[in-house]
């Protein structure tokens, strides 16, 4: 029984959620078929190494091309949240680069400084960023300016203090009932704030990927080309 195989493509899968998306690749499994030849049965390892080769090479070249515009930095777009590689196999034709993260945060840009920083009066400049190649620009919305600062985790990011924010610290919340007092009514509340966040990996990946994939196929048929051969010398040694 022929076995179908399906046409030459990459795809750009979003789900609902817009939290995950997917790039399948895949290939045409009758054209490196015909092209084996007497070697057909070598089919399915050859289709293997071409889906395997064209995705690694397309996860570099998506990293590259978004780094091109995006200032964000490599490691966060190749952790294994963002953009993680799942392999073909010989019973599953087809890899997958799988991007998932709801939001990046704006100190996975380019920010000044990119360490905790002292705040308060003596504190003169407001934290900078950048997502997009180009200046830094102040980051302020209202009183307070961004600054940088680390959690109790570890954790390091750019925050602003803010009424809709959230207490971050347990001595924080306990200063709370003080601090509205002294200051009185419309008193603002300095131990809340909010963590600066950024366009996820998705949707920057997503539109990064409608620019390179003219090249993703043409990188398909050229992998395809050097594996047949690859097959074939290998099986007539």
């Amino acid at each position: 029984m022929s076995r179908r195989w399906r046409d030459p493509a990459s795809r750009w899968r979003e789900h609902p959620d817009v939290k995950t998306s997917m790039i399948y690749i895949e290939c045409n499994g009758d054209e490196i078929a015909a092209a084996l030849g007497e070697y057909a049965s070598e089919t399915p390892r050859t289709m293997k190494n071409v889906l395997n080769s064209t995705a690694r090479k397309t996860r570099t070249m998506l990293v590259r091309k978004a780094r091109q515009e995006y200032v964000i930095k490599a490691k966060v777009l190749r952790g294994e949240n963002d953009l993680d590689f799942q392999p073909a196999t010989l019973s599953k034709q087809e890899a997958m680069l799988r991007i998932k993260r709801a939001m990046n945060e704006l100190i996975d840009f380019k920010t000044r400084p990119d360490k905790p920083t002292k705040t308060g009066p003596g504190r003169k400049v407001d934290a900078r960023a950048a997502v997009k190649k180009g200046g830094l620009k102040p980051m302020r919305a209202g009183r307070h300016g961004a600054f940088v600062t680390q959690f109790e985790s570890g954790h390091v990011t750019m925050v602003q203090r803010s009424e809709k924010g959230e207490q971050y610290s347990a001595k924080s919340k306990s200063n709370r009932a003080y601090r509205r007092k002294r200051g009185g009514v419309g008193y603002y509340d300095l131990t809340k704030i909010v963590v600066y966040q950024s366009p996820s990996a998705a949707a920057l990946l997503g539109k990064t990927y409608a620019e390179i994939e003219p090249a993703v196929r043409q990188l398909m048929q050229e992998r395809m080309a050097a594996e047949i051969a690859r097959t074939i010398a290998r099986k007539t040694r």
